[in-house]
């Protein structure tokens, strides 16, 4: 029967966490770079957002060499750039004035859409959450760099929420992304930032089994209608 295996199709699917959105990149234009043409200890540009569960988006430099952080609504793009001369050092991240929930709603893990990255190159970065409980962390060290080196073109990385260490994080004020003592020419192209859930056992059966289970039931009426055939022949005669 049909009915049954799709009823058990839609129920697995429901059962399922929906995505919680942190950015798109199809609002908030912004833009700043490093060193800033009016000198200074440090820079940085904070717009609201909308279609995230934070309320603004910040970027930030500090020092190194010649960097910009680019946010082109227009492509859904942030791009990081950084000159063939200097380190880089910056943060771009997340601000809510009331508290969200990254953990939460089937949501386990934590991905970075990519368009594309420039890869060969030292890239160490670590995230730091604000939360009402403390402040919880996730270091990449320099797993990045190799990521970015073995993928070309869009690619994803995740981070298992569960391996994020401190802070109560169902109470989130900030998200930030920080990476430091970048090797020159380094960059990237972001797309996307959004936690999701991660497919649980009883789906990864389904999606494995799915295709011989429909190719079966087709097998079964295909048969059932020969052996009608047969039954209405057999009258005729």
């Amino acid at each position: 029967m049909r009915t049954p295996l799709l009823v058990w199709v839609f129920a697995t699917f429901a059962n399922v966490g929906t995505a919680a959105v942190i950015d798109t990149f199809a609002t908030g234009n912004q833009g700043i770079s490093w060193p800033p043409a009016q000198g200074g200890a440090a820079i940085t540009d904070e717009t609201p957002i909308a279609g995230s569960i934070f309320d603004t988006r910040f970027l930030h430099f500090k020092f190194g060499g010649p960097q910009s952080l680019t946010v082109t609504t227009s492509e859904q793009i942030l791009e990081y750039t950084l000159g063939p001369e200097g380190r880089g050092y910056f943060q771009f991240g997340y601000r809510s004035a009331s508290p969200v929930i990254l953990l939460g709603g089937g949501q386990t893990v934590l991905r970075f859409s990519f368009e594309d990255a420039k890869g060969g190159r030292s890239f160490p970065a670590s995230l730091r959450i604000a939360t009402t409980s403390g402040t919880a962390s996730y270091s990449w060290n320099f797993a990045l760099t190799d990521i970015f080196r073995n993928n070309d073109g869009a690619f994803h990385v995740d981070v298992p929420l569960s391996e994020i260490n401190g802070g109560d994080l169902s109470q989130v004020t900030e998200l930030t992304f920080d990476a430091y003592r970048i090797a020159e020419g380094a960059g990237f192209r972001l797309t996307r930032i959004e936690t999701i859930p991660e497919p649980g056992p009883t789906l990864l059966f389904l999606l494995a089994t799915l295709p011989f289970a429909f190719r079966r039931t087709r097998d079964n009426l295909t048969s059932g209608h020969e052996i009608n055939r047969g039954r209405i022949g057999s009258r005729i005669s």
